[in-house]
């Protein structure tokens, strides 16, 4: 900076400026801000897109038989069928 400023204090070898190698580095970077921002929005939509494949009810098989409940009240160690029929009724 004081290279710029005040230029006869320096000698003729040392008064070169690189603007142009700190300019590139801080686009780069810019750059790689956008890229990576996208890239988090891209995913997000991904997610939401695997969320709306949830079906509303899960089929649980028990001794007397199978039977469909809510979401909200199948438990862990419950047995589980899954079925095509299952993941084309949820994207319908």
């Amino acid at each position: 900076m004081s290279v710029n400023l005040w230029p006869q204090w320096f000698p003729m070898e040392a008064r070169h400026l690189y603007y142009e190698a700190s300019a590139m580095i801080i686009g780069l970077i810019n750059l790689g801000h956008m890229l990576e921002a996208r890239a988090r929005q891209r995913s997000s939509k991904a997610l939401e897109k695997l969320l709306d494949l949830t079906p509303p009810s899960a089929r649980v098989v028990t001794p007397e038989g199978e039977k469909d409940l809510p979401l909200a009240e199948v438990q862990a160690g419950m047995t589980l069928r899954l079925t095509t029929a299952t993941a084309s009724r949820s994207t319908a």
